[in-house]
């Protein structure tokens, strides 16, 4: 974390990643996007996002990956939008703590935008409403509003369109991504939308949670990624099968791939495969899903 570098007028604030315990693709929209249905939920690995106030510009600095710092990186998309919106004529320098993996199925940039939003909503005093950053962030990306109204949502439309889920259990997952990236872009190109199946999963998710029952919620899961994508990476397929077969309650690929998570019933299970894996070529996690958001608040001000 970036703490020593705080100055004392400077914040700073979590930037949660997501999983997908469901995903169906419906249809392409006629504006390039696709109609899905999905729940999403926030978990506690994060990136950290420092916000320092500067009498010049935008200036991105990014920590962790080796990521630009320029216009192309959600970030510095965020910060200008709302720095427009805003009418401010003062600038900001950002620094950017990168822990999420990249195109991974996580939603990293997509939370790396959200956070922009609200830090500098503080940071600059605007005292836009949720409501209001939430408009902002549709035109940052599909991914985007769920990270302002998070920790757990049934999403429809572009994925933006939300409605909150309770989050009344804490599940343990281990999170485990091959040494590989896959655009979202190109998996819904590969995506044939024939073979994407009807399912009531998604129903089966949200009225096990609704009635608290989140530890039945892992026999559920469904991603209509998975099989378009496994084919052309079975190296997911397996590290899924065997993730079940090491007594997971439940496993699958989150989002376009190519991380996937699972469901265990004890931190120390969940611990004694992330060692499995911690000693092959993939990067692996052990988190847990965030309740509250009061959980991805500011930490230092």
């Amino acid at each position: 974390m970036m703490v020593g570098l705080m100055r004392r007028d400077s914040i700073q604030f979590k930037s949660p990643a997501k999983v997908n315990l469901g995903l169906k693709v419906i249809k392409k929209r006629p504006d390039g996007y696709h109609e899905i249905e999905t729940v999403m939920q926030m978990i506690t690995l994060s990136d950290a996002l420092l916000f320092e106030p500067t009498e010049g510009g935008i200036e991105l600095i990014c920590q962790g990956l080796n990521l630009l710092g320029d216009r192309s990186n959600l970030v510095y998309q965020a910060a200008e939008l709302i720095r427009e919106k805003g009418g401010v004529g003062s600038g900001v320098r950002i620094i950017l703590d990168k822990r999420i993996p990249v195109m991974a199925g996580l939603g990293g940039g997509s939370s790396n935008a959200a956070t922009t939003l609200i830090g500098l909503n503080r940071l600059w005093q605007l005292g836009l409403r949720r409501d209001e950053l939430i408009d902002l962030a549709r035109g940052l990306g599909a991914d985007v509003p769920f990270f302002l109204y998070g920790p757990r949502a049934y999403a429809t439309g572009r994925g933006d369109q939300l409605s909150p889920l309770p989050s009344l259990q804490k599940l343990i997952m281990l999170l485990v991504k091959p040494y590989l990236s896959i655009p979202t872009s190109w998996a819904y190109k590969a995506l044939n939308l024939s073979l994407t199946k009807d399912r009531d999963s998604i129903k089966i998710i949200c009225q096990l949670i609704e009635q608290g029952l989140d530890n039945q919620i892992a026999a559920y899961l469904f991603n209509d990624f998975e099989e378009t994508i496994i084919a052309h990476y079975p190296i997911i397929g397996e590290i899924k099968n065997d993730l079940l077969n090491q007594g997971a309650l439940g496993a699958l690929m989150s989002g376009s791939g190519p991380t996937v998570f699972a469901i265990f019933p004890t931190h120390h299970k969940a611990a004694e495969v992330y060692q499995r894996y911690s000693e092959r070529k993939m990067q692996v996690f052990v988190v847990e899903t965030i309740m509250d958001m009061e959980e991805v608040t500011c930490e230092t001000e």
